[in-house]
């Protein structure tokens, strides 16, 4: 077959000693954040040595990291990122 489908998930639980938040009016010296993604991809072989590429990666980041950007403006660095990649593979 020259085609490959694949997905792939992945959960990251991370943790930060020491440092400096604001959580919700409260200071706190830890930051958790949870990192949810997936990929999902298909390969196309025209040849042994050379493949056509598509993946599409998706990543939420969530914190409970605050920070103050002044004027009593409180930030949250939590994000979702969205990656398309095309592209082409050769090995000799």
């Amino acid at each position: 077959m020259p085609f490959v489908v694949f997905a792939q998930p992945e959960l990251h639980l991370r943790r930060y000693e020491g440092t400096s938040t604001i959580v919700m009016g409260a200071s706190s010296d830890t930051r958790d954040d949870t990192i949810l993604g997936a990929t999902v991809g298909v390969r196309y072989s025209f040849r042994d040595w050379i493949v056509g590429t598509l993946d599409y990666h998706l990543q939420d980041v969530q914190t409970d990291f605050r920070y103050d950007a002044g004027g009593g403006m409180i930030i949250n660095p939590s994000y979702v990122r969205h990656e398309l990649l095309l592209g082409v593979r050769a090995a000799y």
